[in-house]
């Protein structure tokens, strides 16, 4: 993939322009972003439910995912042909009110072997009418991923107005504490319903999932930034201080090989049960 103007894939049409229609989109946007590998999205069966549920949760309806599918490998194999990269698809409405799908190529960048965090500057806000969505363009992540460049680390963890853990801008967290059990916050303070976490929540019968106060992301054993994306991404380091000793810790192996193995069967059955061309009226 060159650089320049970023590889964007619109309804069926690759060009280098704005994903984004040409008229202003109708309401919210919601989008999965995958690891793609010879035009092949990591989880796909997983981002398909995802995109879907969030779009229909949101009142952007039912999404074309056989369109989302052809995102993945079209966009994915021109920019990156056998090689790995990211693929960002997004569903929205049209000024027509019709159901419109884009996406956008980009490299997969480093992957430190480490990665330092921040408490986010700015409060969550708490939960509302979207709750649980993945959604572009929402003040208070882009504020918080900002933070984190700025202040030059990998991650902004969001807190709310009390102090207790929400997730973080990028990512789902994972709370090993001092006895070595693993927690995860609790969903109802407002977080993203993460591929990652759909993941963790299946395949660790021990994961706790409770409110989390920020105190005890200091007190932690590990901390671990987890999508899908990246997998699982040790946080060593937050605000400055040491987490643990300060090394990744023996949790990371374990939460590494859930998200290298792929349930295939049941994420192609996905794909080929819901990726039948929608009737375009």
């Amino acid at each position: 993939m060159s650089e320049g103007s970023p590889l964007r894939w619109r309804d069926g049409e690759i060009g280098s322009g704005s994903p984004e229609p040409d008229s202003p989109s109708q309401g919210p946007i919601c989008y999965t972003t995958a690891r793609v590998t010879g035009g092949r999205a990591l989880h796909l069966g997983r981002h398909l439910r995802r995109i879907q549920r969030d779009a229909r949760n949101v009142e952007i309806g039912d999404v074309p995912l056989h369109l989302v599918r052809r995102a993945f490998l079209e966009l994915g194999r021109h920019a990156f042909g056998e090689g790995t990269g990211v693929v960002r698809v997004e569903a929205m409405l049209d000024s027509s009110g019709r159901v419109s799908i884009a996406a956008e190529a980009r490299e997969l960048g480093a992957e430190p072997e480490t990665w330092r965090a921040i408490v986010a500057p700015i409060p969550h806000s708490g939960p509302d009418a979207w709750s649980g969505a993945k959604l572009l363009h929402r003040k208070l992540y882009e504020e918080a991923r900002a933070a984190s460049d700025a202040a030059g680390v990998d991650e902004s963890i969001l807190v709310d107005g009390d102090g207790n853990l929400v997730e973080g801008a990028r990512t789902n967290l994972v709370i090993i504490d001092a006895d070595g059990r693993p927690h995860t916050p609790d969903l109802r303070l407002g977080a993203v319903a993460g591929l990652a976490r759909e993941l963790l929540d299946e395949r660790i019968p021990e994961l706790s999932s409770r409110i989390l106060h920020v105190s005890e992301l200091r007190r932690a054993r590990e901390i671990i930034a987890t999508n899908a994306v990246r997998g699982a991404c040790p946080i060593v380091e937050l605000d400055g201080g040491s987490i643990g000793d300060g090394a990744p810790g023996p949790w990371l192996g374990r939460l590494a090989e859930i998200f290298a193995v792929e349930d295939a069967d049941a994420d192609w059955r996905a794909v080929s049960r819901w990726t039948r061309p929608t009737p375009i009226e």
